[in-house]
């Protein structure tokens, strides 16, 4: 089966989520996709994240962080750092494993604040994993 078969049942999810995304709001917007899995959540997620009107005129910093079923705090942090780095770099990659979780999370912040943002948060098997980071995506009134 091809991706495009995949999507082609989810075209009207797309353009909910897609106006959702690009909607009036200036709170930040917590999108949820769930379901069953191989339904195509993923799939949907990432057709949202490489749509040219989110990925070059919408947001200004884009990131993907996977969390899967072995969570670890450090991990999503640095992935997103990773991703954010491309974009708005603070400082150098080099100097992450020196920082504690912490620091990390404040760096995120810091290249989060006051930019429109859209971080996929993909593959979380618990409400308590998405409670646990949360808090490091700020509110900057924005349309993030």
């Amino acid at each position: 089966m091809l991706e495009d078969d995949i999507v082609h049942g989810l075209d009207d999810d797309l353009e909910i989520i897609i106006n959702r995304l690009k909607g009036r709001s200036r709170d930040l917007e917590i999108v949820t996709i769930s379901g069953m899995g191989g339904i195509g959540k993923t799939t949907l997620a990432r057709k949202t994240y490489d749509h040219l009107a989110i990925r070059y005129h919408h947001f200004d910093i884009l990131a993907w962080v996977t969390i899967s079923q072995e969570f670890r705090v450090r991990n999503v942090l640095l992935e997103a750092l990773r991703c954010i780095s491309k974009q708005a770099v603070r400082v150098n990659a080099k100097d992450y494993d020196k920082m504690d979780d912490s620091e990390l999370a404040d760096l995120v912040q810091k290249n989060l604040n006051r930019r429109r943002y859209l971080v996929v948060v993909d593959d979380i098997w618990s409400t308590d994993v998405w409670d646990s980071i949360r808090g490091i995506f700020p509110d900057c009134n924005n349309k993030s």
